[in-house]
């Protein structure tokens, strides 16, 4: 048999099974212009020829006859294998091979690729044998039949019959390199810690000259940790010792930090085997760390992390891009821990707050919940409650809370109270700036600033947008606060009847969300009788420049406004209305040829003010305030969101901007590539530390990627031990009780009795399927469905939580809604008849 020798393009193509995971991770550093030595490699192949020796065979026939269990056996294998002769043939291809990878000559290094070693079950580390230092075809010859034996050490053995592999069922690919010169330094580096598992840190451990007695765990190496803040972001190193200065530490972290970024978006614990020549590093293997752990909450031992999509369903894309998962790595966990700061609780450290699974982004729900009671008092109900989804709840220590707890509770809500209320005062006119903001960048001429400046606006963009997180995050809790103290006082009612009449008074106020839709409205009211508009519609397309008509001065309005939205409008790879304003053009055509209605919210909120006057007047007055604060927090937290996604606005037109430069460079196919890199991706780029040559091949790979993720369907909600297991927990189908016509038990978010046909959407560009008073049943919703709304009768949502967009313009529009059903979407039927039931919560097949 001719021996095969792979270059990495080969050995990426070749795969895994074939050459082995060392081989194939190095292949991939390589395809995606990352630092490696030049190497090539041989794949299985050549080791199941040298396996059919006689010899060979023969030594190994007796191994398994004593199941491995003879020392003697093994050390006869691994002699027959040392002393195998490289036929000619061979040796003539690996010469070749040699010279056509530039390897000729040089000190090589022979390492192991055992298929399956290094993968994510088994890491196989300090198990094989790699050789250094190997000069001369006769020593390389040697190296790698010394590599070949080292499968049939009694370590090796044990180890891979421990790990439920056959005896032998591991073949052995091998990876040739260029010895790098001696190094300042090498080792392993971990993108979290081995020992905790902790997300927020980088450890790297260094060692002088070639690290492999580091690696087999002989010597003690220099360990460093270089921090993660909540942004996402690697801190600079503060200090260094006499192997490593700071400066040094930055290089070998910020080379850490592209690779982790391009291999697995910055998700997945990578461990890094690198050596550093006091300029540059060079990888000289990646494997994912085995067997990490996940910290828990301490102070609930033996508890698995909940994870749950919840909240994420409508607020994220279902599986973000790279570079909308990179900003919401680095926003989210501050969003979500802003206000018990405030309010003085300290949080756990080190806890994974969001991670990935199947592209799909999931919160830690158990540790939001352990906050909100630790810290407040606030039952896990709550929070679930508050953001929709179907988790379950953590248990909660025994026994009655001690006095002092109970003290430190009501001081951090008093605290919590104050900031609320500062932030209240001011917070719709910041709001409202950082939307002008927005909409005032829109007239800068990005074209003709540099690179470097371009560069510098992307950062000020996201220092604005960022600056923004308490104002929002203190509108969420405003929100939260004002409707629990509302729904407070409506418990205070004699009657289940005068409770949901009164909810009407939620109904038929201003906010933005809900007002986009209504205005709407008026351009549809505008186009009837304009052939102007009717021309607009009917292209889909706007005319260059808009005209003076009634129609277009309107629109031109509506997207100076509300542009900044729109379909998928948190992802930052998503077009706002003001460029691609088709979506809302659909909608004014699907609003001309249908009639108009007066809105449900219309009549609810006449109805629970008639109500309202009939109480006792105090009580009334009372009641009437209540709804007053809870109608401007609503208004205030969707005004707040409007803001935060206007802020995404300029970020994204300067990074069209950047793209639109690596297009013509030739490092993107398609400006709009840029959205399919991170941010430390695009630094790299920008700073010139990473290959102009590279970006397309990751891009077209991360799409392949995303596009299987895209087929599969991972679990709403699962579960993972300490020891870094996942438990799948996914819900059932929606659970059918009562009787045969069927009915389900969610939450009911808008009171209100309704029939009417189920039309089930999953996506808001399918809108034109719902006919007037038809009941919008769909998965979630966010701002794109509002103008869907206004022709619904009920709305019916698989998640969603008291304060979610769907639930607070349900309410502004007066719609009965019904939300967090799991399992509604498929186990309802597109047409059929359906009696929602707002107040109570349920759903019923109409017999």
């Amino acid at each position: 048999m001719t021996l095969t020798a792979y270059t990495p393009e080969e050995a990426f193509a070749a795969g895994e099974a074939q050459v082995g995971g060392k081989a194939f991770g190095l292949a991939r550093l390589h395809r995606y212009g990352l630092p490696v030595p030049a190497m090539l490699t041989l794949g299985a192949g050549f080791y199941h020829h040298v396996m059919q020796d006689t010899a060979i065979a023969e030594a190994l026939a007796a191994v398994i006859r004593t199941k491995g269990e003879g020392s003697n056996s093994l050390a006869r294998l691994r002699e027959a294998l040392r002393v195998h002769l490289f036929s000619d043939e061979e040796k003539a291809a690996l010469q070749a091979a040699l010279h056509s990878a530039g390897l000729a000559g040089l000190p090589l290094a022979v390492r192991s690729s055992a298929i399956g070693e290094d993968g994510a079950e088994a890491s196989f580390a300090g198990i094989h044998e790699s050789v250094l230092h190997v000069d001369g075809p006769d020593a390389l010859h040697a190296a790698i039949l010394e590599v070949f034996a080292s499968l049939w050490t009694e370590t090796a053995v044990g180890y891979r019959l421990a790990k439920g592999f056959a005896l032998d069922g591991v073949p052995m690919a091998i990876v040739v390199c260029a010895m790098t010169p001696t190094p300042k330094a090498s080792g392993v580096a971990f993108t979290a810690d081995p020992l905790t598992g902790r997300r927020d840190r980088y450890v790297i451990e260094a060692t002088s000259g070639y690290g492999d007695a580091l690696v087999r765990g002989q010597v003690q190496g220099h360990r460093h940790e270089i921090p993660i803040d909540e942004t996402n972001q690697l801190q600079p190193p503060q200090e260094g010792d006499s192997l490593l200065t700071a400066g040094d530490l930055a290089t070998v972290s910020q080379a850490l930090t592209l690779a982790h970024d391009c291999l697995c978006d910055g998700d997945e614990a990578l461990d890094f085997e690198w050596v550093y020549d006091g300029a540059a590093v060079t990888f000289v293997q990646v494997r994912p760390v085995t067997a990490l752990p996940t910290p828990g909450l301490p102070s609930l031992p033996g508890q698995n992390i909940i994870w749950s999509n919840a909240n994420f369903k409508e607020v994220l894309l279902p599986i973000p891009s790279p570079m909308g998962w990179a900003m919401a790595k680095g926003s989210i966990p501050l969003l979500i821990t802003t206000l018990p700061k405030k309010a003085g609780y300290t949080m756990p450290t080190g806890l994974p707050l969001i991670r990935r699974l199947k592209g799909r982004p999931y919160l830690n729900i158990a540790n939001q919940q352990w906050i909100w009671f630790d810290g407040f008092g606030a039952p896990p109900a709550n929070i679930n409650r508050s953001l929709g989804g179907h988790q379950p709840e953590i248990r909660l220590p025994d026994g009655p809370t001690p006095l002092p707890v109970k003290l430190k509770r009501l001081w951090r809500m008093i605290r919590l109270g104050a900031f609320l209320t500062k932030k209240g005062k001011t917070l719709a006119a910041r709001a409202d700036a950082l939307i002008a903001e927005a909409r005032t960048f829109r007239s800068r001429d990005l074209g003709e600033l540099s690179d470097e400046t371009l560069k510098e606006l992307t950062f000020e963009q996201y220092q604005r947008f960022a600056g923004f997180f308490d104002d929002f995050s203190a509108s969420s809790g405003i929100c939260g606060g004002t409707l629990t103290m509302f729904q407070n006082a409506l418990d205070n009612l004699p009657t289940e009847d005068d409770r949901a009449i009164l909810q009407g008074l939620l109904s038929g106020g201003k906010v933005d969300s809900a007002e986009h839709g209504r205005r709407l409205r008026e351009l549809a009211a505008l186009a009837r009788d304009c052939k102007t508009a009717q021309a607009i519609l009917t292209a889909g397309a706007l005319p260059a420049p808009l005209g003076g008509s009634a129609f277009e001065v309107a629109l031109a309005a509506y997207l100076d406004e509300f542009g900044h939205r729109g379909l998928g409008e948190t992802d930052i790879s998503k077009p706002r209305w003001i460029e691609e304003p088709g979506y809302l053009l659909d909608q004014i055509r699907l609003m001309v040829d249908r009639e108009d209605r007066d809105l449900p919210g219309n009549r609810a909120r006449q109805a629970a003010e008639e109500a309202l006057a009939r109480l006792p007047r105090r009580q009334g007055k009372r009641l009437a305030a209540a709804a007053e604060k809870a109608r401007n927090g609503m208004a205030l937290r969707e005004k707040a969101k409007s803001a935060l996604i206007a802020g995404v606005e300029p970020a994204r037109r300067i990074l069209l901007e950047i793209g639109n430069r690596l297009q013509s460079r030739g490092v993107l196919d398609s400006r709009d590539d840029i959205f399919w890199l991170t941010f430390n991706e695009l630094t790299a780029l920008q700073e010139g530390v990473w290959s102009d040559a590279a970006p397309n091949y990751l891009i077209a790979d991360r799409k392949t990627r995303y596009a299987a993720w895209a087929e599969e369907t991972p679990p709403d909600v699962f579960e993972e031990s300490t020891s870094g297991t996942v438990i799948t927990a996914q819900p059932g189908p929606a659970t059918r009780k009562n009787g045969k016509n069927g009915q389900w038990q969610g939450m009911g978010a808008y009171p209100g009795r309704y029939t009417g046909v189920a039309r089930i959407l999953t996506r808001p560009e399918d809108g034109h399927r719902l006919q007037q008073g038809d009941i919008l049943v769909a998965p979630t919703t966010d701002p794109a469905w509002t103008p869907i709304f206004l022709q619904a009768g009920a709305l019916i949502m698989e998640t969603g939580g008291a304060v979610s967009h769907g639930v607070i313009v349900a309410r502004e529009y007066g719609l009965p809604t019904v939300v967090n059903i799991p399992g509604i979407v498929t186990a309802l039927k597109d047409g059929e008849t359906v009696t929602i039931d707002g107040a109570a919560g349920t759903i019923s097949r109409s017999a």
